[in-house]
């Protein structure tokens, strides 16, 4: 009896059947307590790419492989960038999964689907004997090994596909599997306990793509971690500060902002919403040291009002003033403890 069998390493592991029919598509699973990437390759069988894990601890993602005639399939995924949450760097690791191939008729262990896994990850699908129908605003894309529902939305003027149907079993922790709207439709969603946060699966070219649903913005999942906490980068929509690309714990983040002011070039704002709690805040990133500082918001979430409508353009001007004055005194501060730090430890020294 064919059966799955978890070959567990430290950081990551590679689970899968050891056993299928002749020419089967097995589902391969690689959990990991850690983000980063992955490549897979396949002998005496077919299958190749590469996987990632982007969210959660404990993280999984899946990708189908395709056994050989006879003999024994190996499945050998290598770490190409992965760092656990403990910071152990395992890049260059290899775990391997061996299949045997059955010799007689059997019933077959194969399984195909849209498998839901861990965020910023994808899956391929099949695109063997593909066809394609659409009713109203669901397009089902069926082939013969797998069907692939999506329910197709506007968003800022381009149409995304979304996955229609979720695993329960990848729903990230303390997430449920739900429904939410977006534009009047609704799609499918691992959403957190008052929904404002959800991760939702864009399908295009045959992959399913897990996305940030935040504030009806589909996003790109940038992660950071602050004191073993899990916080998401989001937008922050105040038009003083310039979006700037920046590297933020070995990932370049594109939902970082700088000042205007070249004196304060190493510093950063990131607003970072706690994915579970969904509780969001701002803070300053020093790029150098590699700190973060909470800059406290107001009750709507903003640092000032900067789109009061009741206030005149003279003191509009003045709250945007009051505003840059705010945050860079707290960076001031911020800098003066991280100098302060540095000669202590210069006179520790001598």
């Amino acid at each position: 009896m064919p059966f799955s069998v978890e070959c567990f390493a430290a950081g990551f592991s590679v689970s899968g059947s050891t056993s299928a029919n002749p020419g089967a598509t097995v589902t391969v699973t690689v959990s990991g307590n850690g983000l980063g990437t992955f490549s897979y390759r396949t002998s005496n069988g077919s299958g190749s790419g590469s996987a990632a894990i982007d969210i959660g601890s404990g993280g999984r993602t899946s990708f189908n492989v395709v056994v050989g005639s006879s003999g024994t399939t190996t499945v050998t995924v290598t770490a190409t960038d992965f760092t656990t949450y403990d910071e152990e760097v395992l890049t260059g690791q290899s775990r391997s999964l061996n299949i045997s191939i059955n010799t007689s008729s059997g019933s077959s262990n194969s399984s195909t689907s849209t498998n839901t896994n861990s965020s910023g990850s994808t899956t391929t699908t099949s695109k063997k004997d593909t066809k394609t129908t659409q009713q109203s605003n669901t397009q089902d894309t069926t082939t013969e090994e797998n069907e692939v529902k999506v329910q197709e939305v506007e968003v800022d003027n381009q149409t995304i596909s979304f996955v229609s149907t979720l695993s329960e079993e990848n729903c990230p922790k303390e997430f449920t599997t739900t429904t939410t709207t977006l534009n009047d439709k609704e799609i499918a969603c691992y959403a957190n306990k008052d929904k404002s946060v959800s991760y939702v699966y864009t399908y295009a070219n045959n992959k399913a793509t897990m996305k940030l649903l935040y504030e009806n913005q589909v996003l790109d999942i940038e992660s950071v971690t602050i004191n073993n906490t899990e916080y998401l980068a989001v937008p922050y929509d105040q038009k003083i500060y310039k979006q700037k690309k920046t590297k933020v714990q070995g990932t370049k983040l594109k939902n970082v902002y700088a000042f205007n002011d070249d004196s304060f070039k190493n510093y950063r704002l990131l607003r970072l919403v706690q994915p579970v709690t969904g509780e969001v805040g701002l803070y300053a990133y020093e790029t150098t040291e590699e700190t973060f500082q909470l800059i406290p918001l107001d009750e709507e979430g903003n640092l000032l009002n900067f789109q009061s409508k009741n206030s005149s353009t003279n003191t509009n001007k003045l709250v945007l003033i009051m505003g840059e004055i705010t945050i860079v005194s707290i960076i001031v501060c911020f800098a003066s403890l991280i100098y302060a730090r540095k000669i202590k430890h210069s006179n520790e020294l001598n």
